[in-house]
């Protein structure tokens, strides 16, 4: 297994706490994170293709245009996170919270890809979409409680 490195080359270690780390443009494909602390943790623009962040906390974690195809989000935090334009294909999303954090910051899917998501389970309430954001067959965002908002 290769080490793990932040978004500067520094290693980060095998850690419980990656709170605030800042993983933008990284490559972190089949990186197995579960049950890490990560809250306010930047992976923009990541590839995290097939990585395993089950359990995790991701409270408002930053996830812009992240590559998440296929990952495990399996009973994760992501209240507040920004995942606007992340390819999220395929992810496993059961389980997750996807509401509002705790100072009513919703979270950000505008122009998300979810298609092919497991979200039996997942709380989306007053989470943003836009017409952009793909969802997977047969989900209805107004139905989960998401909110849509204007593009752009």
């Amino acid at each position: 297994m290769k080490e793990l490195r932040d978004r500067h080359g520094s290693p980060v270690g095998d850690r419980e706490d990656f709170n605030g780390i800042d993983f933008d443009s990284v490559d972190l494909r089949d990186v197995n994170f579960s049950g890490k602390v990560m809250e306010g943790a930047n992976f923009a623009d990541s590839d995290m293709t097939g990585s395993n962040l089950e359990g995790c906390d991701l409270y408002g974690a930053v996830f812009f245009r992240a590559k998440l195809v296929n990952a495990n989000l399996k009973n994760s935090c992501l209240r507040g996170a920004d995942l606007e334009l992340a390819n999220m294909e395929g992810a496993d999303l059961r389980g997750t919270d996807l509401s509002k954090d705790n100072v009513g910051t919703s979270t950000q899917l505008q122009a998300a890809n979810l298609l092919g998501c497991l979200v039996d389970g997942a709380k989306f309430a007053s989470a943003v979409y836009d017409k952009n954001t793909k969802f997977p067959k047969g989900f209805n965002p107004q139905v989960n409680g998401m909110l849509l908002v204007e593009s752009g």
